[in-house]
């Protein structure tokens, strides 16, 4: 069965299963109602956006492994020590994999799947690197140039894989 097609059922069941919970709550003289497709079309957006985002970063890593073999190889005999003697890796292994978690880090660092970050808005007037930043202004943190900061990282352009 098509991935799409898991996912529409699945969309339409949790609504069906939303409508019959939500009825005990809501007075039936509310008028705002919304359409099930605009909740299934906004689940869906937030389903993709979420698994879209870590396969990003997953191509990133691996290309990053593809172009760097000596990494890739200290990466496999990790992972290959941490599951020695068991059919495969799971997650009680991820604790003695170290240097995989070096290499996810520091791919995100380099590669973030999303360049600005959820914006912010202080509470309160605020002074940030010298900046006055008046209460409730919406401030965008831009990932990608943190990242790739001369000032912060030694070698901000590329990764530092042995």
């Amino acid at each position: 069965m098509n991935p799409y097609n898991i996912l529409l059922q699945y969309s339409w069941l949790l609504i069906d299963n939303f409508k019959y919970s939500i009825q005990f709550y809501i007075p039936k003289s509310f008028s705002c109602i919304v359409p099930c497709t605009v909740v299934v079309v906004t689940w869906q957006d937030m389903f993709a956006a979420g698994t879209d985002t870590t396969a990003t970063a997953m191509e990133w890593a691996m290309a990053e492994l593809v172009t760097h073999p000596r990494a890739m190889r200290r990466a496999q005999d990790e992972v290959r020590a941490a599951a020695a003697g068991s059919t495969g890796v799971n997650e009680d292994h991820v604790a003695q994999l170290d240097y995989l978690k070096a290499v996810v880090k520091e791919t995100l660092r380099l590669h973030a799947p999303v360049p600005l970050l959820v914006p912010r808005e202080p509470p309160a007037d605020a002074e940030i690197l010298g900046y006055h930043v008046p209460a409730r202004t919406r401030v965008l943190v831009n990932a990608w140039a943190i990242g790739r900061d001369l000032a912060t990282w030694e070698r901000a352009e590329e990764l530092p894989y042995p």
